[in-house]
């Protein structure tokens, strides 16, 4: 079964959904060997996905899109990608899905129901845009994945979605999250952010729901009434409550006792978790609460507004208070500083939150909703890798043969173009995905970011992205020449071939057309071309390699090279 994934949606500053849509395929890869993953990502995300195994999943590069292209990308364009790669299950995560799928099956996660209940919080773009995009989600969807048991209530309240086609599925946590005692990265970590005494900590990117007014008010009345001598540390980056937040503390004075981190370097997250006295969570709603668990894994207590899915997902642990109480945070605030620890009683059920158990169940709804039962093995760490006996010689020596073909051309290739490449062998991607394994094979070749080519020939990993960029720009500078190319008389069809078909241009790239003309003009229309290529100053530029009659399109030359390059 191959199954799309879209990735585009994922943002510089990871949170959130952006969290949830790297977990998961990180899950994805290291325990799904039965399916095929087609990701559509932008090719600046693929770094985020350096560190796991490629063999499965085969990502797609997406050029850089602004919001509004992105959504019409994803709302019109994948209608055509969906066909194009034969996918059999597409997996909206983060609502949008295609406005048309044929007989592809769609599943869609819903995180949180935010547009409709605090609709006052956001601009009426943005709201009228997931107003619509959600009640399309729930029409096209085969099934809905909810993040929490609270947001799945809430798609049926509001939707008046059934409820026999939605699975909640907890998001997990990364594995950094996890306490950590060395003194010296507590300290190092600190210093780096300017924090120089014991703080309490809240995250999140700061939107007017996370009511941080609330908890900038409590804090101000907390260290006037009877100060801890801690600090409030807000990590998370701007949204649309920033500019009153930081008038806020302006106009208290509070500068120096409030530090605003912004986005936080990944690595340092659990540092700061660790080393917190108290995690704080005011917000008025949250569809699934990433930091307040990320936090408890860190063994910090928490206090929390009483919102049900972080209720739900912490099972109750730690103080709660009312939202927009500012006085009753007062209270629990100077009540937490001083008690004990109460988190560490939570930390065994931390595996339930691995992304390779949350992978593993969404597996599942991929089968069941594109009919499938294949008996899958419900250990999650079993053998990534299973095939019917040994991978043949045969198979093995296919794999080398493209790979050093392509090395020709300087040309590493993914495990996508391997397959649909193979050199004189009809094997399954399951096939060459074992071959790549051989210790024959690892002994003569090397991965890079999701590339295969020969050992030593590492450099060809950033060259192609180099040339996939140069191609890009030959394309877009001689577009009008090529789309009046295709206007002319009698040329009935006209496509790219060689370099930039392949995205594989160097500066002084050429460009190579293969024709399809009408078969009695065919020697004038190409004269025709030719001269006028000429006229032009663009007859070293434009390469009319191939030209065939448009009723006798069969290619004579039946070879290895007309076959790749055309």
């Amino acid at each position: 079964m191959r199954i799309g994934i879209d990735a585009t949606s994922l943002p510089a500053s990871l949170a959130g959904a952006g969290r949830y849509i790297r977990g998961l395929i990180t899950g994805l890869a290291s325990i799904d060997s039965d399916h095929e993953y087609v990701v559509f990502i932008k090719k600046t995300d693929r770094s985020r996905f350096q560190h796991i195994d490629w063999s499965n999943i085969n990502f797609i590069d997406i050029p850089y899109l602004n919001r509004p292209a992105r959504l019409y990308w994803e709302f019109f364009q994948t209608s055509h990608v969906i066909t194009q790669h034969k996918l059999d299950v597409w997996h909206a995560p983060h609502y949008i899905v295609p406005r048309s799928a044929g007989h592809c099956k769609i599943v869609v996660t819903f995180h949180d129901m935010v547009f409709y209940i605090f609709p006052e919080l956001y601009s009426w773009v943005k709201r009228a845009t997931f107003q619509r995009a959600l009640p399309h989600a729930l029409r096209m969807s085969d099934h809905i994945i909810a993040t929490s048991e609270a947001t799945k209530n809430e798609i049926v309240h509001i939707l008046k979605a059934r409820t026999d086609n939605i699975t909640v599925i907890h998001s997990g946590i990364d594995e950094a999250f996890r306490p950590t005692a060395d003194a010296r990265l507590l300290y190092r970590v600190q210093k780096r952010y300017g924090i120089t005494t014991p703080y309490i900590l809240t995250v999140g990117t700061l939107d007017r729901r996370k009511n941080l007014q609330t908890l900038i008010q409590a804090y101000h009345m907390l260290i006037q009434d009877k100060d801890p001598g801690c600090d409030l540390v807000i990590v998370g980056q701007k949204g649309n409550g920033h500019l009153e937040l930081v008038r806020a503390i302006t106009e208290r004075n509070l500068e120096k006792r409030i530090h605003l981190l912004g986005y936080v370097e990944e690595e340092d997250l659990p540092i700061l978790y660790s080393g917190a006295r108290l995690f704080v969570s005011s917000s008025r709603y949250e569809g699934y609460g990433f930091p307040a668990l990320e936090a408890l894994a860190c063994g910090t207590p928490i206090l929390s507004s009483p919102s049900p899915s972080i209720l739900e997902t912490t099972t109750r642990t730690g103080l709660v208070v009312e939202p927009v109480n500012v006085r009753a945070w007062c209270e629990r605030l100077d009540h937490a500083l001083n008690g004990t620890r109460r988190s560490d009683r939570h930390l065994e059920n931390l595996e339930n939150y691995a992304w390779q158990n949350v992978a593993d169940k969404t597996v599942r709804i991929y089968e069941q909703a594109a009919g499938q039962s294949l008996g899958r093995v419900s250990d999650i760490h079993r053998q990534p890798l299973e095939t019917e006996g040994p991978v043949p010689d045969a198979c093995s020596f296919a794999v080398l043969k493209t790979i050093v073909y392509a090395d020709l051309f300087d040309y590493p290739l993914t495990m996508e173009e391997i397959h649909q490449n193979l050199f004189g062998f009809r094997a399954s991607r399951t096939m060459v995905a074992a071959a790549l394994k051989t210790q024959e094979l690892t002994d003569l070749i090397t991965f890079e970011q999701g590339y295969y080519m020969l050992k030593g020939r590492s450099h060809l990993y950033e060259e192609r992205l180099n040339k996939t960029e140069e191609a890009q720009r030959l394309f877009e500078r001689h577009r009008k020449l090529l789309y009046w190319l295709c206007s002319c008389p009698f040329v009935r069809m006209m496509s790219l071939s060689g370099a930039l078909a392949f995205k594989n241009c160097k500066e002084d790239s050429d460009i190579d057309l293969f024709l399809v003309i009408d078969k009695k003009r065919l020697w004038t229309i190409y004269a025709f071309l030719a001269v006028t290529a000429k006229l032009i100053g663009k007859r070293e530029l434009l390469c009319l390699n191939y030209i065939i009659g448009r009723s006798d399109t069969h290619i004579k030359d039946q070879d290895i090279f007309n076959a790749h390059q055309i």
